[in-house]
């Protein structure tokens, strides 16, 4: 081989790049690289939709313009963020204000805010991680020199009457599953979102009240620790986990379900079965009711310039009330009508009854479930005398 066809075939790979490049192609030094990071986080008390949230690069506890927003939150409450890179470790991510979102069909009025390590990606934002993110100290430079720890948040929460809240339930989404649980339902497959609600009525208050929201890390947990009775964390939070409990039990559920079984016994032959009662709609039916409960509550909290002694004393007002389980049950029954209504329309076909009352014999509980078919939302609102009504679509 002569000196030039040497010289020709070591130049080949640059002639080929060249000739690539100049009808059309791309050198690896040439194209740029893709750096940006998809993350995904649930937005959850119970699902959000609508909301909006930012990471808070400055640690300033605002949404700041130009700090990286999040897509709204769907249905089913999931965000997504496109940044440039993954989070650092202490990030903050915040609810821009001016996006809460609704959640049960009516406007969610909690900020919420979620802590979140090094990398995270599908992290749950709800009431418990709230907490923790608005009680942290933080540093412009990422550091956090003071926060509650999900171990410190579940102690709470037992404390308050929670026995079965982990710390590995405060990071995870307590509506999972839920829309599966019927038939006999323990306290423990519960936990969670009596633990979320609870934490909603607790942090509406906790942000009205200088008292509560002056307090530092250590003095949290030293009064929500302290049952002796001069506790106001432990004092607030056991009152609303006590509400909770009244309201998404176990026990109302089996009650729901009590009638939708009898009018299964009385169905002729070849009718379909009514679906069995969730606990999904109890809790539906919890939250309506928390909602008018605790803005009442919040409402005379800072009416009484942040005294929320007077916000308990203004939710009392309602959960001292004896027809509150029943109306728990009631409402929860409506939520079952309505999100059954294919279901049910079908079987009043069937049996060419006139109503759901004709069907259930004259019961009591037949009323709300006629107010769940002709409610065309699917969602209902409480007023300030725990009426309810359905919420037009």
């Amino acid at each position: 081989m002569d000196n030039v066809a040497k010289k020709t075939l070591l130049c080949l790979p640059a002639l080929i790049t060249l000739a690539l490049t100049g009808c059309g192609g791309s050198s690896s030094s040439s194209s740029p690289v893709d750096t940006s990071v998809s993350l995904s986080a649930t937005v959850v008390d119970p699902y959000i939709e609508g909301a909006v949230f930012c990471v808070d690069t400055d640690r300033s506890k605002t949404c700041d313009a130009g700090e990286p927003r999040s897509t709204a939150s769907a249905a089913d409450g999931s965000i997504t963020f496109d940044l440039d890179a993954p989070l650092p470790a202490g990030s903050l991510i915040i609810a821009d204000p001016a996006s809460l979102g609704t959640h049960n069909g009516v406007a969610f009025t909690l900020a919420m805010g979620a802590l979140v390590g090094e990398g995270a990606d599908g992290f749950v934002i709800s009431p418990m991680t709230t907490l923790q993110s608005s009680s942290a100290s933080l540093t412009q430079a990422g550091d956090v020199s003071a926060s509650l720890t999900h171990e410190n948040i579940a102690e709470l929460l037992r404390t308050a009457g929670l026995t079965d809240i982990t710390a590995a339930d405060i990071s995870a989404d307590p509506m999972q599953g839920i829309g599966d649980l019927s038939g006999v339902v323990t306290d423990a497959q519960l936990a969670r979102i009596q633990a979320t609600l609870s934490m909603y009525g607790f942090m509406k208050l906790f942000n009205e009240s200088d008292a509560l929201n002056g307090k530092s890390v250590a003095d949290i947990l030293a009064s929500g620790l302290d049952t002796s009775g001069s506790g106001d964390v432990y004092n607030l939070l056991s009152a609303m986990v006590g509400a909770i409990q009244d309201v998404v039990s176990p026990a109302l559920i089996a009650q729901a379900q009590g009638p939708v079984t009898a009018a299964n016994g009385l169905l002729p032959p070849g009718a379909p079965a009514l679906p069995t009662v969730t606990a999904e709609v109890i809790v539906k039916a919890g939250v309506a009711i928390l909602d008018r409960v605790v803005g009442d509550a919040a409402a005379a909290c800072n009416a009484a310039s942040g005294d929320y002694t007077a916000g308990l004393a203004a939710a009392t007002t309602h959960l001292g009330d004896g027809a509150f389980p029943l109306l728990v049950e009631e409402l929860g029954l409506a939520y079952y009508a309505a999100h059954n209504q294919a279901a049910l329309e079908a079987l009043l076909t069937f049996a060419s009854a006139p109503n759901m009352t004709a069907l259930m014999m004259g019961a009591p509980q037949a009323t709300p479930l006629d107010a769940g078919l002709a409610c065309a939302s699917g969602h209902f609102t409480v007023d300030n005398t725990l009426n309810a009504s359905c919420i037009p679509s």
